[in-house]
């Protein structure tokens, strides 16, 4: 599978007739032409010209039309003026449809307001549904810091995050039913009703996704979780790299169906992986090839520690970005598994002006990790997360320090993976029969959810009619008997 990101101005399609008659300059042209096409894509006659930079002071009685600036043709009003202040990111409930509430963050900290009739000591609010109908505001969670980036899960839970270093993630059963409840510590599950008496059940703490700057994220219905660092570039040391793209992927995978309790969620336990981008194809011997300028391409997810994932992230070279934020599904990709776009977002007074980054993600899931262990790319080690499109027959070709080609091969019965590999000669077909594998020898160590071997390259072997540039590795694995490697025409053939 090839996994591209892509830095796009804005996600519609825009003529090459258009821009062609527009300004040199391409952002100009993109403002030129949606400019001339609101109507058609966002169904209002003209946009707001110029930004608004007046403040309005609330007061009782006022108009939505009084508070926001508004381009003709749009209409507004005011759901409730009793929520929190600092509302950021919300989430629909029960559905994007017919939703009866709003579910939203409050980005601000964890100071007292007051007290609770019992005594309790009030803190600000962290998470509140706003009724459609009423405007009624009830806070269901305090005790957060910055609760910014929420989601509504496909199993119809709540996931709100935290926009600070510690940031964490916490899971709420039902938003509806759950009420006033105070988190006893940041960074667990523990909670308090507004008399201090202890409540379970009803909220989480998630430790498996890690920590870090919440801001966008987004879950597929497999459960699988993409998310974003929001840290700038330099701003953790000096020559550190930004923010980077994070993916969590499930021990147990989402079953369809609607969760009872909180245990049954598939964000108890998974795996983090983080994204690296490649400046080489995947198909290149120079694979993977990565640093400093290389934000876009072809890439792979690479393993990181949920209980560091910046400084994992860093250690194992995965790519970082300007603040990413704003993380969302593009709802108009078609394609094999899921888009996930985010917003880099610069700095407009240094000149760094923000742009929408767009990553597809052919199989989310993966089928398994690929391990190595190479100095001359990484003291740490690698484990790259496998995936099938890549698997299914397919040569995937790399290049790590010793320029070891690998074959990496799905089971018919999906159980997990084999890696060939081959010496560089043997890469070229240099195959006779007294040579009967590698020179090198290497040991090839295998890791998957399901078996963990060794191969030794030595069990390599050549055909007697190795016309073809052929060699073939015998196994007694259950998962594949013989496996043949054109290494000619660099194609994987299952025999």
């Amino acid at each position: 599978m090839k996994r591209k990101i892509i830095s796009i101005a804005i996600g519609l399609a825009v003529s090459s007739t258009a821009m062609a008659t527009g300004p040199s300059d391409f952002g100009l042209g993109v403002e030129k032409y949606l400019n001339e096409h609101t109507h058609q894509y966002f169904g209002f006659n003209q946009p707001v010209w110029t930004s608004e930079k007046t403040t309005v002071a609330r007061v009782p009685n006022q108009s939505a039309n009084q508070l926001i600036k508004l381009s003709q043709g749009l209409k507004a009003e005011i759901v409730s003026r009793k929520v929190g202040n600092s509302s950021d990111m919300m989430a629909f409930w029960p559905n994007d449809v017919k939703p009866t509430h709003l579910v939203t963050c409050i980005e601000a900290g964890n100071d007292a307001v007051g007290t609770f009739p019992s005594g309790q000591p009030k803190l600000t609010p962290s998470v509140q549904t706003i009724n459609l109908a009423t405007g009624e505001v009830k806070t269901i969670l305090r005790g957060m810091i910055a609760c910014d980036g929420i989601r509504r899960t496909p199993w119809n839970t709540i996931v709100a995050t935290e926009e600070v270093d510690d940031g964490g993630l916490y899971e709420i059963l039902n938003p509806l039913t759950t009420q006033d409840q105070t988190l006893v510590i940041r960074g667990a599950s523990e909670t308090t009703d507004n008399a201090g008496k202890p409540v379970t059940g009803e909220v989480a703490y998630r430790s498996a996704v890690g920590n870090l700057a919440w801001e966008g994220l987004e879950l597929n219905t497999q459960g699988v979780l993409y998310y974003g660092d929001e840290e700038r570039p330099g701003s953790g040391g000096s020559d550190r790299d930004g923010g980077s793209i994070f993916k969590f992927v499930p021990s147990t995978l989402w079953d369809g169906k609607k969760v009872a309790q909180l245990d049954q969620s598939p964000l108890v336990s998974g795996n983090v992986y983080a994204y690296q981008a490649s400046c080489q194809a995947k198909t290149s011997s120079s694979f993977p090839q990565f640093g400093q300028g290389c934000e876009v391409g072809d890439g792979a997810w690479l393993k990181v520690d949920p209980t560091g994932l910046r400084a994992s992230a860093s250690i194992i070279s995965a790519t970082g970005y300007y603040r990413p934020e704003d993380g969302h599904f593009d709802p108009s990709y078609k394609g094999p598994g899921v888009k996930f776009c985010w917003t880099n977002t610069g700095n407009a007074n240094a000149n760094n002006y923000g742009e929408v980054m767009c990553l597809i993600d052919t199989n989310p899931v993966g089928t398994g990790e690929k391990i190595v262990e190479d100095e001359g790319v990484n003291a740490q080690g690698l484990a790259y997360l496998a995936d099938s499109n890549e698997a299914k027959f397919n040569c995937l070709q790399t290049t790590y320090g010793r320029l070891l080609q690998w074959a990496v091969l799905q089971a018919m019965t999906r159980q997990g993976l084999f890696l060939l590999a081959s010496s560089e000669s043997e890469a070229e077909g240099e195959c006779d029969e007294e040579s009967t594998g590698s020179p090198s020898n290497e040991m090839l160590h295998v890791s998957t959810s399901h078996v963990v071997c060794a191969i030794d390259c030595d069990d390599f072997y050549c055909e007697e009619d190795y016309s073809s540039r052929s060699c073939a590795l015998e196994t007694n694995s259950p998962l594949v008997s013989t496996v043949s490697v054109d290494f000619e025409a660099n194609a994987c053939l299952n025999v």
